[in-house]
């Protein structure tokens, strides 16, 4: 069975080639006049949001996440551009102290973490990674078969002759305290080692760009 050391993390996209798409990931930061702007990952250019409710829901993101100490925070959000300024029309994801716009998500399915016990997941174009605190070594499922999806909802399940996994997706926000994190997923696992007790998982995921 592959063995990989992961870690979990927030990602990064590049910039939308037309200003009509509609996904954007980026930094949102904010003025002490009052204004506030995203910088699109790639694009490196300040655009200022205009007013909306998901503009609004973003100012009360950075305050909660931030706590008062951030500069800026990572989100994905669904928007358009119109020259130097940014309409949000949706949050998808909003994090404080992740790597940004430095994570390349485009091999990336999804990636998911939870606490008590703290566990992560990794699932790319090859294979999904599963990792527990405490495990000598994380567990490894190639190949990875489809990615079923329904009413909001993705599955997979995968098995070798060391363990075995069931992974679902539910199209639900969901916050991580211990991340600093607003993620767009619910994440819930079963996973079992041959010959041991299956158990159950919960936390929080987002999905990368092989998923779209």
């Amino acid at each position: 069975m592959r063995r990989a050391i992961l870690a979990l993390a927030a990602t990064a996209l590049a910039v939308p080639a037309t200003a009509a798409e509609t996904l954007w990931r980026g930094q949102y930061a904010e003025g002490r006049d009052g204004t506030a702007w995203i910088v699109p990952c790639r694009l490196g250019k300040r655009l200022e949001l205009v007013d909306s409710d998901a503009a609004r829901e973003l100012r009360a993101l950075f305050k909660r996440l931030g706590g008062g100490r951030a500069r800026a925070i990572f989100v994905e959000v669904e928007g358009e551009r119109a020259g130097d300024t940014f309409r949000v029309a949706a949050v998808h994801r909003a994090q404080f102290g992740s790597p940004g716009c430095s994570e390349d998500l485009r091999r990336v399915v999804a990636k998911a973490g939870g606490q008590n016990p703290s566990w992560s997941l990794v699932f790319d174009d090859s294979r999904i990674v599963f990792h527990r605190v405490g495990d000598a070594q994380p567990a490894s499922f190639p190949p990875l078969g489809s990615f079923a999806e329904r009413a909001g909802r993705r599955e997979f399940a995968a098995e070798t002759e060391a363990a075995r996994i069931h992974l679902v997706l539910v199209r639900e926000r969901c916050e991580d305290p211990f991340a600093n994190a607003v993620l767009p997923y619910r994440a819930e696992v079963r996973f079992t080692w041959a010959g041991g007790e299956s158990h159950e998982y919960r936390g929080c995921a987002y999905l990368g760009d092989a998923a779209r």
